[in-house]
C-alpha cells in the first residue's frame, strides 16, 4: 500500500467537491479512512464515524490511498482483458 505522504508534500486530489477517501494519520486519533475538502483556501478533513455521524476538522498529518478492493481488481483484470482482446482483433491477432 506504500508509504504515508506528509501533507506538506502532497494531498490528496480533489475530484468534484471532496477528494477520494484515503487513510488518514491524526496525532490524536491515530489512522482513519477520511477525505479532504477545501473551502476558500483552508484545506478540511472529515471522517464518518458511522452512517449519520461524522467527524470534521481532523488534524491531518499524513495519508495514503486506499487499497483496491478485490472487487476493484476483478474489474480492472475483465478491463484490461477486454482491452487486450479488443486491440488484438484490431491488428488481427484473433478472430
Amino acid at each position: 500500500m506504500g508509504s504515508w505522504i506528509n501533507i506538506n508534500d502532497a494531498l490528496p486530489e480533489i475530484q468534484g467537491s471532496t477528494s477520494d477517501y484515503v487513510l488518514g494519520y491524526d496525532k490524536n486519533l491515530g489512522a482513519l479512512v477520511c477525505y479532504r475538502y477545501n473551502i476558500a483556501d483552508e484545506i478540511y478533513w472529515e471522517s464518518k464515524v458511522n452512517r449519520t455521524t461524522k467527524r470534521s476538522h481532523l488534524n491531518i498529518t499524513h495519508w495514503k490511498p486506499l487499497p483496491i478492493t478485490p472487487q476493484q481488481e476483478e474489474i480492472d483484470a475483465g478491463i484490461r482483458h477486454k482491452w487486450i482482446e479488443k486491440f488484438l482483433r484490431k491488428i488481427r491477432l484473433i478472430n
